[in-house]
């Protein structure tokens, strides 16, 4: 697809790469498409969050950690992050800018500035790199519009010929001394903010530095955009919503109904009572998205289900779904799937990121009590919290041991959400541990005993990687 092409050539005039030889950068417009960033940008989303150590209060951190969370050599984590990183187009961009006949790499990172992050000093990376030549530089590859106040990358062109502050490593020091510096020498500082698809070249000697991110813009985990088009929603939502009028038991007032019932209406397992339904969970493309997310060679259907929250239903309270599944590994995941747009006030659903690492709140039902307990032990850890709107086609995915919530529906309008969880296709029954574990045992593993694969007759494969 012609959209996520990051392997042919990008005309670079000859005055552009007069320039990043003359100042030590580039700016560039439109390198990579919309399309290509989002496509390998959720991908690195994923990995930064799986791979991120740092967990300490900003007000704890270091310059330094406050700057930025720093993750190195996605591509030996990843097959995606591979295949974005060895991509042609910016690597023979960085030979002809540097006038070479081909460039190795030295090392891959995401540099992923928190809302609320602090500024990066002023430095030349070429700092930490033993290497024997300036040919080296650094492709700046924002996976979002990065307007000033979200810290785009500011540099002092021209200064990769100017030795003074060369044996600065990042800190406060480095600001305050390169700043001096720059100044006193009169050096143009570029701060440009950067559209999607822009990408920045720097030599390893070119002094830059970033403001910090003073937005609340929270970035996104694992959000799909476009997963499923408008069309498609609207032929297999109708029936699900069919189903889900025709099945639903709870007719009391909202007024008499505890937490969890005025969260939503739950059908369960829509696809054994209509064909259309069952084609819908049964389809290729969210299973396939599940397995390479999980990294599994298939996936098994544990069970669907809708979550209808009627106008006026209440809040979600903060849970881990796996704390309903006796499953033996972490390697099960819900797709959830809005069948209308979804914004803020319809309740859509919210993550704390990374939070499946989290063993705190994993014994927690949904209830008040996990609301106020888990929402405690989040924020004493700082886990950013992600809650952003879903248009209509979006979908997400999250592991069984993600934190999530969700607000009330303060509109006048259903929000209608069908679910679909994937589990990997090797996975083992484990013993309960609660009792509802054991209601699920008995209800979607039907004849499966503890230790042998879940596979009966209510968990087909739904996907298969090709041999």
């Amino acid at each position: 697809m012609a959209s996520l092409d990051i392997d042919s050539r990008y005309p670079l005039a000859g005055d552009v790469v007069e320039y990043f030889r003359a100042n030590g950068f580039v700016h560039l417009k439109n390198a990579l498409s919309p399309e290509a960033l989002a496509h390998y940008g959720d991908e690195i989303t994923r990995q930064v969050i799986d791979l991120n150590t740092l967990h300490i209060p900003m007000s704890e951190r270091t310059t330094y950690q406050k700057a930025f969370l720093q993750i190195m050599n996605l591509w030996r984590h990843s097959d995606l992050a591979r295949e974005f990183v060895f991509g042609k187009r910016l690597a023979r961009i960085a030979a002809e800018l540097m006038g070479v006949k081909g460039v190795r790499l030295y090392h891959d990172q995401a540099l992923y500035k928190e809302a609320g992050g602090g500024f990066t000093p002023w430095h030349a990376d070429q700092y930490y790199w033993p290497v024997s030549s300036p040919n080296i530089c650094t492709a700046w590859i924002p996976l979002q519009e990065t307007p000033g106040n979200m810290g785009p990358l500011s540099y002092a062109a021209g200064s990769h010929r100017f030795p003074y502050g060369r044996d600065k490593a990042i800190s406060d020091e480095s600001e305050a001394v390169i700043q001096q510096a720059l100044e006193s020498r009169h050096f143009p500082y570029i701060d440009d903010p950067f559209d999607l698809g822009d990408v920045s070249f720097h030599y390893g000697w070119t002094f830059h530095r970033a403001d910090g991110n003073v937005t609340d813009r929270p970035r996104r985990v694992m959000t799909m955009k476009n997963a499923l088009s408008p069309e498609a929603l609207a032929h297999y939502g109708d029936e699900i919503t069919r189903q889900v009028i025709d099945l639903n038991t709870l007719h009391i007032p909202m007024s008499e109904r505890t937490t969890y019932q005025k969260a939503f209406l739950q059908i369960m397992n829509l696809w054994r009572h209509s064909d259309l339904a069952r084609e819908f969970v049964f389809g290729k493309r969210l299973a396939r998205i599940a397995a390479e997310l999980m990294g599994v060679k298939g996936v098994r259907l544990y069970h669907d289900q809708a979550l209808y929250k009627e106008a006026g239903g209440g809040f979600t309270p903060w849970h881990a779904d796996q704390y309903y599944w006796p499953v033996s590994s972490p390697n099960i995941c819900t797709a959830w799937i809005p069948l209308q747009e979804t914004p803020g006030n319809m309740g859509p659903l919210s993550y704390a990121a990374g939070s499946h690492r989290f063993p705190y709140g994993r014994d927690k039902a949904i209830s008040d009590e996990s609301e106020a307990v888990i929402q405690q032990a989040l924020e004493s850890r700082h886990f950013p919290y992600i809650d952003d709107p879903f248009d209509l086609g979006d979908v997400s995915f999250h592991y069984g041991w993600t934190f999530h919530r969700a607000d009330g529906n303060v509109t006048d309008r259903p929000r209608r959400v069908m679910t679909i969880i994937y589990m990997d296709a090797e996975m083992r029954l484990q013993a309960p541990v609660n009792q509802n574990q054991q209601n699920d045992w008995d209800t979607w593993c039907p004849g499966v005993s503890i230790g042998e694969a879940i596979d009966s007759p209510l968990n087909p494969v739904l996907y298969s990687a090709p041999a």
